[in-house]
């Protein structure tokens, strides 16, 4: 009978020292297998975070510079016809000038110095039409360069924008090729 018991007592220390192996094997694998699903969870959130937040930052980039070029135009308008304004204004005064001016001196000159006084004002005339054309050319070269520095903006910020994009859609390419090799 002892023997018996000692029989049934060795079967059942190795029947139970069997499963308790196999139960910490399972669980050792299970850590491993959550450890490294948690660890490719963590990688791609990165991943998927980081160009997300270039992207972000790129479009509020292009946001306020749509916004600042708006209000260059909008500046540039302004001025625009601030400077009509004020150059008609000064002809107007310029005319009213050589009308007074005329009115005053022209009856006390004799024809000889009429002659002079008209030669000279025709080259004033001259004088001050060459000055507003060259004024409006230097005004159209100005508005031709701004709009130029803000077309190359725009420019340059498309690029940037399509790089970011080419880049995040290169990175998303990798994390599936990735996790294709993976499994």
């Amino acid at each position: 009978m002892d023997e018996e018991k000692g029989s049934v007592a060795r079967k059942s220390l190795v029947s139970d020292a069997v499963p308790d192996p196999a139960v910490r094997l399972a669980a050792r694998l299970q850590d491993e297998a959550d450890a490294r699903v948690a660890g490719i969870f963590v990688v791609y959130a990165d991943k998927e975070s980081v160009p997300l937040s270039v992207e972000n930052q790129e479009k509020q980039e292009l946001a306020e510079s749509k916004t600042w070029t708006k209000q260059l135009e909008t500046d540039i308008h302004v001025e625009t016809e601030a400077h009509a304004v004020t150059r008609q204004v000064q002809q107007a005064k310029v005319i009213a000038r050589h009308i007074a001016e005329q009115q005053i001196f022209g009856f006390e000159r004799t024809p000889c110095e009429n002659e002079a006084h008209r030669a000279s004002l025709e080259d004033k005339h001259n004088h001050a039409g060459q000055a507003l054309e060259h004024y409006r050319q230097a005004a159209n070269a100005n508005d031709q360069q701004l709009a130029v520095k803000v077309h190359e903006l725009e420019i340059a910020l498309a690029g940037a924008r399509a790089r970011t994009v080419g880049q995040l859609s290169i990175a998303i390419e990798r994390e599936r090729r990735r996790e294709l090799n993976l499994t």
